[in-house]
């Protein structure tokens, strides 16, 4: 299972960042990319679930 950001809002995420690395985000923007970082870590989150239960449920047998 893989869930990831839209491509548009990842091209949205990298000039968040360029910008961040260049000092010159505003405060919405701030606030913005801090949104897309909590929407990435809840991803992250449930991916690392989805496989620790798939793993339970359907463990891989050696032969």
């Amino acid at each position: 299972m893989e869930l990831r950001l839209a491509p548009t809002d990842c091209d949205r995420v990298n000039l968040l960042a360029a910008k961040a690395r260049q000092g010159t985000l505003t405060a919405e923007e701030r606030a913005e990319l801090s949104e897309y970082e909590h929407v990435t870590a809840l991803l992250e989150l449930m991916q690392s679930k989805a496989r620790s239960t798939a793993a339970q449920r359907f463990p891989i047998t050696s032969r």
